[in-house]
């Protein structure tokens, strides 16, 4: 293996990170927008959680830089774990607040598949990483076409709810199994890479995806299983419940004085 990777795959892993963060954060705030909380409420979780993505990115940045995560540490495996763990663990505790709950449940389910997307890109660094004598092919075709499969597998799901199809509920339940035992699957063997590879040790961005983009992920995954358990109606699972609909908007529509025009 090379001991240095190339600048283009840390910028793309940089770009990419950032913009798994911006649709979250795009996520939450249309939800907080269809939402019935007070406004100061919206604009205090809005600013709060964007300063939360912006600070937990460049604490895994600026430690990753200072080798918290690498073997010599003597830490590295439960460093790594928490990177992950703690995150998801937060994320996931937020349904116990109502007013996160009443947010969070808002949230399409195409939207939580759709993001998932994202995750093809992911795996096409890792295979380009392979391809350039990077990484090992053990972590790369598990990581690589994992990601991609999954990836795939949450846009077709986010397709099909948008469109209505009799197949949506079912492919939404195959991309969270799927995307789930992904996770599970590659994170021992991403340890196991990390632990007797020295280039990936130093290559900090790579750091970047287990402890930013996938907590993200998992998150998704959480929230949608939540929407699943929870779903009264499987016809109308893509969209967050109470969402605005066109009837709701002519009814408020009609209910308007009408103005009078000049002439009449």
């Amino acid at each position: 293996m090379n001991t240095f990777f190339p600048s283009h795959i840390a910028a793309q892993i940089f770009t990419w990170a950032i913009l798994t963060a911006g649709l979250f954060w795009l996520a939450i705030a249309r939800s907080l927008n269809a939402s019935t909380v007070g406004d100061f409420y919206k604009r205090r979780t809005k600013i709060g959680l964007a300063l939360l993505l912006t600070v937990w990115f460049a604490f895994i940045v600026w430690t990753a830089r200072e080798g918290t995560y690498r073997l010599d540490q003597g830490f590295i495996v439960p460093n790594l774990i928490l990177a992950i763990a703690i995150p998801t663990a937060i994320g996931s505790l937020a349904l116990l607040s109502g007013r996160a709950r009443a947010v969070i449940d808002r949230v399409p389910q195409s939207w939580l598949a759709g993001m998932h997307s994202l995750r093809i890109v992911f795996g096409y660094v890792f295979i380009v990483c392979y391809e350039l004598g990077e990484l090992p092919g053990t972590f790369a075709f598990a990581a690589g076409y994992g990601d991609v499969v999954s990836g795939l597998l949450g846009a077709t799901a986010a397709y099909l709810l948008i469109r209505g199809h009799r197949f949506a509920v079912p492919s939404l339940i195959v991309w969270n199994v799927v995307g789930i035992i992904d996770f599970l699957s590659v994170v021992p063997t991403g340890f196991n890479v990390i632990v007797t590879d020295a280039p990936f040790q130093w290559f900090y961005p790579f750091y970047l995806i287990p402890g930013f983009v996938v907590p993200l992920f998992l998150l998704l995954h959480v929230y949608s299983i939540r929407g699943l358990v929870r779903c009264t109606n499987w016809r109308t699972v893509h969209q967050g419940p109470r969402m605005a609909q066109k009837s709701d908007v002519t009814r408020i529509a009609g209910a308007l004085p009408k103005t009078k025009t000049a002439g009449a």
